[in-house]
C-alpha cells in the first residue's frame, strides 16, 4: 500500500520548517559585494556563518566611526587603474577590504610596508615618494583602526603625529605617536601608544630584572562588580566607548567605568586565528608579558563578551538598569533611529525578565576567566570594597554581601519590632497603673463615706 500523499506533504513541510529554522541566523541579503567580501575576508568566516545582526551592527559602527574622517586628499593617492567607489563609506569598506587581504597575506608588517604592498597591488600610485607622503601613512593608520577597533583614529592632519581619540578618562594610553613609527612593525607601533591592552603584572626589583608578581587566587564577585552596585555605592558613570582598548577602563576620580558598545565585532572575530584582529595582535605581547600562558586573541574576545555577564546579566537590578537607561545610551549610529547591537542585548540579558531569578554564578576566577582584564576589574572591585556606607539609605542600597545585608536588616527590623512592643508594654503598664490608682482612690473615698 502506498503512502498517503497528503501525509507526505505534511511531513515534508514540517521538516522544511525545521531546517529553515536551523539555518538561522541568515546572512544579510542587503549587503553589497564590497561589504560581503570585506566581512568574509576580515573575519575568516564564510558569509553564510555570519548573521545579519552581527554584520549590520559592525558595519553601522564602522560607518559611524568613519563618518567625516575620510579626507579628500586621500582620493589622489590611488592608482588610475583602481576603481575607487563614490561615497566615503564605500571607499572605507573598499580599502578595509584591501587592507584585510594585505594583513592575511603579509602579516602585521609596518605601515610603510603596507603602503608598498598596496602599491604592488596597484591600489595606491606607484610614483608616490613615501619619505614625503604622510597622507598615505595616515590613511593606512586610520584604516587599521577601523578594521581592528583597537583604537579610534582621530581626523589626521599634516602634522608629524599619528593621533587617536580617547573617550575614557584616566587611561594609560597616549593619544599621539610620532610618524617615525610608520617604519616599525605594527606590534611596536601599537605598543608605543601605551596600554592598548593590559600587560601581565610584572614587577621590577631594585637591581633591574623583572619578577612576575605571584598573586593568590583572586575572585571577582558579581555582587561587587555589577552595574547596580557601581551606581548605588559609588554613583559611578557608565561610558560607552567605541574601541576595545578602552573596555573596562576605570577612573576613580569621576568615578566612571568604560564599556565597549559593539560586541558583535567580538562575535565576528573570535572564531579564527586568521581574522584581521588576531593577525594584528599575534605579536603584540612579549612572551613574559602575555596575560596567561595560553593567551590567544580569540580568548581575549571571549573575555570581553563574558564581562557583560559580570556587569549586567548576572544581576536582576543591573538588567533593569540596562533595559531602562543604559541600552539607549549604548546605541550605534548618529541618526534619529538608533540601532542597538543585538549581541549586546543578548549579553546584557535584555530579553530576561527583571523579575526572573536565573541561575548565575556569584564569582569568577580572575586568573582563569579574566587573565587579560584582571587588573582593571580588580581595581574596580577594590574601589567598591573600600566604600563604607555612612547613612541609612546607603546601608539599604549596599547589597555587596546579601547574607550580611539580610542579617543586618533582620536585626534592625526585629530590634524595631522589639522597641515597639516594649513601648506598647510601657504604655499599657502606665494605663494599668493609672486604673489601679483610680480604683484605690475610689475605694478610699467609699471607705470615708461609710465611716
Amino acid at each position: 500500500m502506498g503512502n498517503d500523499p497528503r501525509i507526505e506533504a505534511t511531513v515534508k513541510s514540517s521538516w522544511t520548517r525545521r531546517l529553515t529554522f536551523q539555518r538561522q541566523p541568515r546572512p544579510n541579503s542587503n549587503l553589497d559585494d564590497n561589504e560581503r567580501q570585506f566581512l568574509d575576508r576580515s573575519s575568516d568566516r564564510h558569509l553564510v556563518k555570519i548573521s545579519s545582526e552581527e554584520s549590520k551592527a559592525y558595519l553601522l559602527h564602522l560607518r559611524t566611526l568613519a563618518d567625516g574622517r575620510w579626507l579628500d586628499e586621500w582620493d589622489n593617492l590611488f592608482d588610475a587603474e583602481f576603481k575607487l567607489c563614490d561615497t566615503p563609506y564605500e571607499k572605507t569598506i573598499q580599502l578595509c577590504n584591501e587592507m584585510a587581504g594585505a594583513l592575511r597575506e603579509h602579516g602585521a608588517i609596518s605601515i610603510n610596508r603596507f603602503v608598498q604592498k598596496l602599491q604592488q597591488r596597484q591600489t595606491i600610485r606607484a610614483d608616490l615618494d613615501l619619505s614625503y607622503c604622510s597622507a598615505a601613512h595616515t590613511m593606512v593608520f586610520s584604516i587599521l583602526g577601523w578594521l581592528s577597533l583597537l583604537y579610534v583614529p582621530a581626523t589626521q592632519d599634516q602634522s608629524d603625529e599619528l593621533r587617536i581619540n580617547l573617550q575614557a578618562t584616566h587611561v594609560a594610553i597616549r593619544d599621539t605617536v610620532s610618524t617615525e613609527m610608520v617604519g616599525r612593525p605594527l606590534d611596536e607601533l601599537l605598543r608605543s601608544f601605551g596600554e592598548l591592552l593590559p600587560f601581565r603584572n610584572i614587577g621590577r626589583t631594585e637591581s633591574g630584572p623583572q619578577v612576575e608578581s605571584q598573586s593568590p587566587r583572586a575572585m571577582l564577585e558579581v555582587s561587587h562588580l555589577n552595574v547596580s552596585t557601581l551606581k548605588d555605592m559609588a554613583n559611578m558613570q557608565i561610558i560607552w566607548v567605541d574601541s576595545l582598548s578602552e573596555h573596562l577602563a576605570f577612573d576613580p576620580i569621576t568615578p566612571s567605568v568604560s564599556i565597549f558598545k559593539c560586541p558583535s565585532f567580538c562575535q565576528l572575530q573570535k572564531h579564527s586565528d586568521r581574522s584581521t584582529l588576531a593577525i594584528m595582535l599575534r605579536d603584540f605581547y612579549e612572551d613574559d608579558e602575555k596575560p596567561s600562558d595560553d593567551y590567544t586573541p580569540a580568548k581575549l574576545l571571549r573575555e570581553v563578551m563574558l564581562s557583560y555577564t559580570l556587569l549586567f546579566k548576572a544581576d536582576r537590578r543591573s538588567r533593569r538598569i540596562y533595559q531602562r537607561s543604559e541600552r539607549a545610551r549604548a546605541s550605534l549610529g548618529n541618526g534619529d533611529q538608533p540601532f542597538i547591537d543585538p549581541c549586546l542585548d543578548e549579553l546584557c540579558g535584555y530579553s530576561i525578565s527583571t523579575s526572573a531569578t536565573t541561575p548565575v554564578r556569584e564569582s569568577y576566577d580572575a586568573n582563569i576567566e579574566f587573565p587579560v582584564f584582571k587588573a582593571r576589574l580588580e581595581r574596580i572591585q577594590q574601589y567598591i570594597r573600600d566604600i563604607q556606607p555612612n547613612r541609612l539609605m546607603s546601608l539599604w542600597r549596599d547589597r555587596r554581601d546579601l547574607r550580611l545585608w539580610y542579617t543586618i536588616w533582620a536585626v534592625i527590623v526585629l530590634t524595631v519590632i522589639g522597641l515597639i512592643i516594649a513601648a506598647i508594654s510601657v504604655v499599657l503598664a502606665g494605663i494599668q497603673v493609672n486604673y489601679a490608682r483610680l480604683a484605690y482612690d475610689l475605694q478610699l473615698k467609699e471607705g470615708h463615706t461609710a465611716g
